[in-house]
């Protein structure tokens, strides 16, 4: 179970590794089911492009019908600066999440590199984007795709006979996620 987001109505865009947890290919179709609120519809899909980083990478699928009622979201390909307020909206557990943050920086070095770290929360709730929020946009102020999600810093810790997960201190970053400019070159050759 991943988020994902509506490019266009035969195009959605999530992270790479949802699209490879759902074993989808570049070459052949293969059902997915999309949920918008209360409409479920099951369509062909396979994967476009991928793009992004070493590690962390975006997946454009094409859908082979359109769904129907949608609008694409416009992507914002100028780098964030630091502090910027941003937010998500991601579906983990298929159920809505809305999270508010800011940019903190863009990954440097090893597995980082070229990341957009980020600092969202919903309230004091620093898991808000949990397991099912990978592929979410992350937006800007005017309603424009700045990044994608892609994972979340945690761990965990054993508390008497219980494990608890903790997310990274206030003030940092507690999400990783790829900047939407990777997908330049794709509209380049469209």
């Amino acid at each position: 179970e991943g988020t994902g987001w509506f490019l266009s109505p035969t195009s959605l865009v999530t992270v790479e590794h949802v699209a490879a947890a759902m074993n989808l290919s570049d070459q052949s179709w293969k059902q997915i089911e999309i949920r918008k609120g209360e409409i479920k519809q099951s369509i062909p899909a396979r994967i476009r492009r991928v793009a992004g980083p070493s590690t962390e990478k975006i997946a454009v699928l094409e859908l082979q019908t359109a769904f129907s009622g949608v609008q694409g979201f416009q992507l914002r390909m100028e780098p964030l600066v630091a502090e910027e307020p941003v937010m998500s909206l991601a579906y983990p557990g298929s159920r809505l999440r809305v999270a508010g943050g800011r940019f903190v920086q863009y990954g440097d070095s090893g597995k980082f590199a070229g990341t957009a770290l980020l600092e969202l929360y919903d309230g004091d709730d620093r898991l808000v984007l949990d397991h099912g929020a990978s592929g979410a946009p992350v937006v800007d102020c005017a309603g424009r795709v700045v990044a994608v999600v892609s994972n979340l810093f945690s761990t965990t810790m054993q508390l008497f006979s219980r494990t608890i997960r903790v997310s990274t201190a206030w003030g940092s970053p507690n999400v990783v996620s790829v900047p939407i400019p990777v997908l330049d070159d794709f509209f380049r050759v469209e």
